[in-house]
């Protein structure tokens, strides 16, 4: 048994050191995993393929591709799609034909699938357990975490939303225009004009 040679300090504590900000950000990442993994409430007995640290992990967001996860009470959950597959979000590809939008396709899809838990007007238990600080309700928010919401939610990652879950051919849409910058009907407008 170790003794407490600091009496002011609890037996946990132990000498800081400054943060690693490489390590911050991973926990951070595993920490919003775990949060969105306790949202989805699997069903007992199903099977599982998650986003999850391991083998095949995405330098960029700390998430893997294709490690298994245990929901909760030893259950299992299905996150993953049969449909097209990409090892990382770096390597899904923008078609060059692309015409999604905010407008056309962002907003309407995070006002329905996202916003009831991420929004800034959404509060307390009302948020579900989605992390404080993680809102979707404007372009800029999205676009500043578009690798991360495609390994929750993009191409044939299924990890988000836990309920109300968008069709596959849904998040294809949301992969592609993630993947292609998650881009304002201006800025497309502007790439346009700017190949003629």
């Amino acid at each position: 048994m170790t003794t407490n040679t600091e009496p002011n300090r609890p037996p946990c504590a132990r000498a800081t050191r400054p943060p690693d900000p490489v390590r911050s950000f991973a926990r951070l990442n595993s920490l919003l995993l775990l949060a969105c993994m306790a949202c989805n409430k699997p069903a007992a007995g199903t099977q599982v393929a998650a986003n999850n640290a391991g083998a095949g992990q995405d330098a960029g967001t700390g998430f893997g591709n294709s490690a298994g996860a245990t929901g909760a009470a030893g259950s299992s959950v299905m996150l993953r799609d049969a449909g097209p597959s990409y090892g990382s979000f770096a390597q899904r590809p923008c078609p060059a034909a692309s015409t999604l939008s905010y407008e056309n396709f962002g907003a309407n899809f995070f006002g329905t699938y996202c916003e009831p838990c991420h929004a800034t007007t959404v509060v307390g238990p009302a948020r579900n357990g989605a992390l404080v600080g993680i809102h979707f309700d404007d372009l800029p928010s999205i676009a500043a975490q578009r690798q991360v919401i495609w390994n929750m939610a993009g191409d044939q990652n299924m990890l988000m939303p836990p309920v109300h879950k968008p069709s596959p051919e849904e998040r294809v849409r949301l992969g592609e225009w993630l993947a292609c910058g998650a881009r304002a009907a201006s800025a497309i407008a502007a790439t346009d004009a700017g190949t003629r």
